[in-house]
């Protein structure tokens, strides 16, 4: 039944290890076992209700079969795990990010050898970050399960069938840690293109020769409006733990007009002339047309692919609506 895959899936996405998908066939076989020895006097809908209601809300379930919850309530460690995962990912990712955009603003940093020690060195900070997130993590989390009563984890933990989501389709599905790779990576790009332009560019005898052009500036305001249009929507998909097909639709757009603006760069002069000639880069131009022409248009083909099928699955949609 429907109502039993919408809740099974609310489940697994609390539920962390390789075991998973064995976890959610138990837990299907028990609610059809349930469902099937029910007495017979309502609907079937009514009884898997009052079944659903005494299994308990997904992330109470989950949290039976984690084996965890000694320090912190357990009704509370799949959010715990969930925020962990992410966390151990996006957190290094950003401070090694960080740490190589910090190597190549220095003054004559463009020796790989020299790149590759200086994150070397900073491994031994990163890692004790990593630490450090984690602990102050443990800590939020251990302070909200000493600090609530369980009213108000009976409050949190409220459920009511009814109100299940749908199981997305799988072009609606979201995948956290991509969702906050395409938020640090949009909020890198606009820290580099606004404040450190100098990165894309060649050392040479103490001073930096950079790769593009005065011209580059009448474009930067069009890119800065697309990388903030692309933060709020991964936040908006973040918000919703799915996307929808208004958000694809503004996803869409959001492809042709980032296209458009790629095009548009592709075919004006804002490579650094000063760069092509000094180190003999006459080829430089036509290959920089050559493959953000190609990027747009793959970008293109992907959105209209990607958006077709949502198009597609959209009747569907509205008929499991209905």
């Amino acid at each position: 039944m429907d109502k039993i895959n919408r809740y099974l899936y609310q489940v697994k996405r609390y539920l962390s290890g390789r075991n998973k998908d064995d976890i959610i066939e138990e837990l299907r076989s028990l609610i059809l076992d349930e469902l099937e020895a029910s007495e017979d006097t309502v609907s079937k809908e009514e009884r898997l209700d009052v079944i659903l209601k005494e299994f308990g809300h997904p992330r109470v379930v989950a949290a039976k079969y984690s084996g965890q919850g000694v320090l912190i309530r357990e009704s509370l460690t799949p959010i715990f795990w969930m925020v962990l995962r992410i966390l151990v990912v996006v957190v290094p990712a950003a401070l090694m990010l960080g740490t190589t955009i910090d190597f190549f603003t220095e003054e004559g940093a463009n020796d790989f050898a020299g790149f590759l020690l200086h994150l070397v060195e900073a491994l031994p900070g990163i890692a004790s970050s990593v630490f450090a997130a984690i602990g102050i993590l443990f800590l939020i989390f251990y302070g909200i399960s000493k600090g609530t009563t369980e009213e108000d984890i009976e409050k949190f933990n409220t459920f009511d069938p009814e109100k299940l989501s749908k199981v997305p389709e799988s072009q609606y599905r979201l995948k956290m840690v991509d969702a906050f790779f395409e938020i640090i990576g949009s909020a890198v790009l606009l820290y580099i293109l606004n404040y450190e332009q100098g990165v894309f560019g060649i050392y040479q005898n103490g001073e930096s020769i950079p790769f593009l052009n005065d011209s580059f500036s009448t474009f930067l305001i069009f890119i800065n409006i697309g990388l903030f249009v692309r933060i709020l929507i991964t936040v908006s998909h973040i918000y919703m733990n799915r996307k929808t097909f208004a958000t694809k639709t503004i996803e869409f757009i959001h492809t042709l007009y980032s296209s458009t603006i790629i095009i548009a760069l592709a075919l004006s002069d804002v490579l650094n002339q000063n760069l092509v000639d000094t180190y003999s880069l006459d080829i430089l131009p036509t290959l920089f047309t050559a493959v953000l022409i190609f990027a747009a248009v793959i970008s293109l083909v992907v959105g209209m692919v990607d958006y077709g099928k949502a198009l597609l699955n959209q009747p569907r949609a509205s008929q499991m609506k209905e």
